[in-house]
C-alpha cells in the first residue's frame, strides 16, 4: 500500500476523536500525551479504511474507545523503546534482534534463523523509519514540541500521514515484531516448498542455501508421518484438510508427492472447498472439525516447533489458524 499523502490539513476533521483518547503522563515519556494518543489513532482509522478522511460513522464508539486504550498502553510501555530504536540506539537494536532470533529458530532450520531474523530486522527498520515517531507526533497534528530540533520536517509539514504498514501502537511492540518474524519464516517455507524439482541427478553444490533447503524439506515428510500416527479422528480431519481447494497447487503437488501412499486411500484425489464440506465427508458438523483440527494441530507442534510454518503453508484457509499478518498490518 503506497504512502498515505495529504494536500490539505485535516486535523479538525478528526478533534471529535479526542473524546476517546485517555490522558497518557510518564515523567520519562514527556513527549507522550493526549494529542499523541490522538494522531496514533487517527492514523489506524486512516489504515483500517484505506483512506485519509474516513469516514467515522463505521467504527463503533466502544471499537474506538478500546483502540485509543490500547494505544496510550502501548505508548506508556513501548514509547521509550521506539524513540531509542529509531535514534539507533545500538543496544536496543541488538536486543531485537535476540527477540527476533528466539522466535525464527523455534520455526526454521537453525543454519537459517539467524538470516531470517535480520531479514525480519531490516523490514521493522524499513517500517519504522517511514513511520512517525512518538516525539513528532504532536507536530503533526499541528502542535508544537519546544526544544526538539529533530521535529523540524515535522513542523514544516504538518500532515497526518504514514505508510499503509506503519507501526500505530494499537497492539504491544514486541507482539508486533515477533508476528513480522514469523511472517518472514513462513514466507520462506513457502519459497523451499515450491522449489521445483532438479531435472536429473546432480551432485551437491557447495552453496549452503542447498543445505538449508535440504533440511526444511525433510521436516514434511516428517510432518506428515506424525499426522498417520493421530488418533483416528484427528488423522481423518488433518487428511481433509490437507486436501482443500484452496491449497497452493504446487505445494499440495509436493507433498502428494512426498507422503505415504496410504496417507490419502480415504480421500484420494477428492479436494474439499471448506469445512462444511469436510464435515458432510465425515457425517459430522463443522464445529467438530474445527476442534479435531485444533487439538491435532497443538500435538504436532509441541513434537516440533517448526511443523507450525509448514501447516500454515498447507493450511491457509481462516478457519485452520490464525491470521498471523492482522497484527503486521494493523500495528
Amino acid at each position: 500500500m503506497p504512502a498515505l499523502m495529504v494536500t490539505d490539513q485535516p486535523r479538525d476533521r478528526f478533534e471529535e476523536l479526542q473524546r476517546f483518547c485517555p490522558n497518557v503522563w510518564d515523567k520519562r515519556l514527556r513527549f507522550v500525551n493526549k494529542r499523541v494518543v490522538l494522531f496514533y489513532l487517527v492514523r489506524w482509522c486512516q489504515k483500517q479504511a484505506k483512506t485519509l478522511e474516513p469516514d467515522l460513522g463505521v467504527f463503533g464508539n466502544e471499537e474506538l474507545a478500546s483502540v485509543a486504550e490500547n494505544i496510550a498502553a502501548n505508548l506508556r510501555c513501548d514509547g521509550e523503546r521506539v524513540e531509542r530504536l529509531l535514534s539507533r540506539d545500538g543496544d536496543e537494536w541488538t536486543k531485537l534482534l535476540y527477540e527476533l532470533a528466539e522466535t525464527t529458530s523455534r520455526r526454521a532450520p537453525q543454519a537459517m534463523a539467524v538470516d531470517l531474523a535480520e531479514n525480519a530486522l531490516v523490514r521493522i527498520v524499513v517500517i519504522l523509519d517511514k513511520g512517525t515517531k512518538p516525539s513528532c507526533a504532536n507536530c503533526r497534528l499541528g502542535g508544537d514540541v519546544p526544544g526538539r530540533p529533530e521535529c523540524e520536517s515535522c513542523r514544516r509539514e504538518r500532515r497526518i500521514e504514514g505508510d499503509g504498514n506503519e507501526y500505530v501502537f494499537q497492539s504491544p511492540f514486541a507482539g508486533w515484531s515477533r508476528t513480522i518474524a514469523r511472517n518472514i519464516v513462513y514466507d520462506w517455507w513457502r519459497t523451499v516448498i515450491r522449489r521445483p524439482d532438479p531435472p536429473s541427478p546432480a551432485p551437491k553444490p557447495s552453496h549452503p542455501e542447498r543445505g538449508w533447503c535440504e533440511e526444511a524439506e525433510a521436516d514434511l515428510p516428517a510432518l506428515l508421518g506424525a499426522i498417520d500416527k493421530l488418533s483416528r479422528k484427528q488423522r481423518s480431519v488433518m487428511i481433509r484438510s490437507l486436501s482443500r481447494s484452496d491449497i497452493d497447487p504446487e505445494a499440495y503437488k509436493r507433498m502428494r508427492a512426498l507422503a505415504p501412499p496410504e496417507l490419502f486411500e480415504e480421500v484420494g484425489s477428492k479436494l474439499f472447498e471448506s469445512d462444511e464440506a469436510i464435515a458432510g465427508h465425515l457425517e459430522s458438523t463443522r464445529r467438530r472439525v474445527g476442534a479435531n483440527r485444533s487439538a491435532a494441530r497443538r500435538k504436532l507442534c509441541e513434537q516440533n516447533p517448526r511443523w507450525e510454518a509448514l501447516l500454515d503453508v498447507f493450511m491457509p484457509h481462516c478457519s485452520s489458524r490464525r491470521a498471523h499478518g492482522e497484527e503486521a498490518r494493523d500495528g
